[in-house]
């Protein structure tokens, strides 16, 4: 840069490669305040200006806030994992309470089985969250994994159904009677 020497290039330049080993500092193009690669590929971005997958844009598209480093991220990004958390939080609630009404109630069994519906559906919701962004292979590995649990679920009641019908189960035949 300047028909200078440098060891590195300064953080507001890129490096542009010559023919041969030869090396050059090239200027970031604005909005670019610095650039890895090429001068329009953009790291940060000047003042005024927020970065985005690469880019320097002047303002964050729908659905997007800025944070303190200038970048635009999705606005429920934040909100997925509180979400997580408030329904098993509902859940055990909610079956705390029901236990205490009622003695006869099964806490465990009540709590894991909203929150497997409820979990479901959050999968479900983060599939479609995703394929929004334009990702393709998180969703199909999702829907698989909620697939095999579908398929694991329905295993696991057959043989659940075929011990009770079959008086096996010695809880359920005392339950009964």
């Amino acid at each position: 840069m300047n028909n200078q020497c440098l060891v590195d290039c300064p953080a507001d330049v890129s490096i542009k490669f010559d023919t041969g080993s030869q090396k050059a500092c090239t200027a970031c193009e604005a909005p670019c305040y610095t650039c890895a690669g090429t001068p329009q590929k953009c790291t940060t971005c000047i003042p005024g200006f927020y970065f985005l997958d690469g880019e320097c844009i002047s303002e964050c598209p729908k659905g997007y806030v800025v944070n303190d480093d200038q970048q635009c991220y999705r606005a429920s990004e934040n909100t997925l994992p509180f979400i997580t958390m408030v329904g098993p939080v509902a859940f055990l609630l909610t079956v705390a309470i029901s236990n205490i009404v009622d003695k006869r109630t099964k806490p465990i069994t009540g709590f894991l089985a909203l929150n497997s519906s409820y979990m479901t559906f959050f999968w479900v919701y983060q599939i479609v969250f995703l394929l929004r962004d334009g990702h393709n292979s998180a969703p199909i590995l999702i829907a698989v994994g909620l697939g095999a649990n579908y398929v694991i679920n329905c295993i696991f009641y057959e043989f659940l159904k075929s011990r009770l019908l079959n008086g096996k189960d010695k809880l359920f035949n005392a339950y009964q009677a």
